[in-house]
């Protein structure tokens, strides 16, 4: 059965007909579980494809400026730049963008990210920008089979953007406070934190997500930073232990996340984390 052309959610929708890869519940997970704050003011969405993530990080950066105080005379407007390299899904997420409530905070560059910092100077205060936060669901796939579909193949497979050539690109687009959030399958998981830490990095949060309860976690979605965390630790049963001293500490904000429960139907923890997009939950 072919996707439809449109995916609805609460407060915009997501045409991805012209995309080689469609709305996903990794995209929606991602977009779902970023790292935001009232800080976060400038966002990188690197391979926006559909522009799912820019449209699902918007949502929640203007909902929490919606919640501040009026007597906040001047608030630094948002801005997300997102980058696609295929000219047919730039397209669309230029449209899916025009159509959103938050048309005026997005930018989009049709490019490779890699030539991003060499484009013309009419796009030099994008590539001189820091970024509060950098979102990406990359391409994965190093060993697999490649296909006919030269749109998906890009989409999919690492040879356009390795993972060393993301982990550079990050590093030098992200601000001193920023995140790098992205998601990707355990087992190449593994090796990007490797990569990760190599490059300076260091683990903020890591979301084990599985489909069911009976089924091992197939994602991760990860949480990196240039800074040296001070952050509490939130599993060992609640106390808190500073991680001035222990490296090991810093992968210390582990949770987990589950799609569906013992009925098919979607897990608390999904409803959770998810709700303020999906149509059908209730918020």
């Amino acid at each position: 059965m072919a996707a439809k052309p449109n995916f609805r959610f609460k407060q915009f929708s997501i045409w991805h007909d012209k995309c080689a890869m469609k709305v996903s519940t990794d995209g929606i997970l991602l977009g779902a579980w970023a790292h935001i704050t009232n800080d976060t003011k400038h966002v990188l969405d690197i391979g926006t494809g559909t522009g799912l993530l820019s449209l699902m990080v918007a949502q929640r950066l203007h909902n929490l400026a919606d919640k501040k105080e009026s007597s906040v005379l001047s608030i630094e407007p948002i801005q997300i730049d997102a980058i696609e390299i295929n000219a047919d899904a730039a397209a669309q997420a230029q449209f899916n963008f025009s159509k959103s409530p938050w048309a005026s905070s997005f930018r989009v560059f049709n490019t490779d990210v890699l030539d991003w910092s060499h484009e013309s100077d009419q796009n030099r205060d994008a590539v001189e920008q820091n970024y509060d936060l950098i979102i990406c669901n990359p391409p994965y796939f190093s060993d697999s089979l490649i296909g006919d579909d030269v749109a998906r193949n890009t989409a999919r497979h690492n040879s356009g953007l390795p993972f060393s050539d993301l982990l550079v690109i990050a590093k030098q687009k992200l601000s001193p406070t920023g995140r790098f959030d992205l998601i990707l399958p355990t087992t190449e998981a593994a090796v990007f934190l490797n990569l990760a830490e190599q490059a300076g990095f260091y683990k903020r949060a890591l979301t084990y997500s599985k489909p069911t309860n009976k089924i091992k976690a197939n994602r991760v979605l990860i949480s990196l930073t240039l800074s040296y965390p001070t952050i509490k630790n939130t599993v060992n049963n609640g106390i808190s232990k500073s991680n001035s001293s222990d490296k090991e500490a810093l992968t210390n904000d582990v949770s987990e996340i589950i799609t569906r429960d013992e009925t098919g139907e979607y897990h608390p923890s999904f409803v959770s984390l998810c709700q303020a997009f999906y149509l059908k939950m209730p918020d």
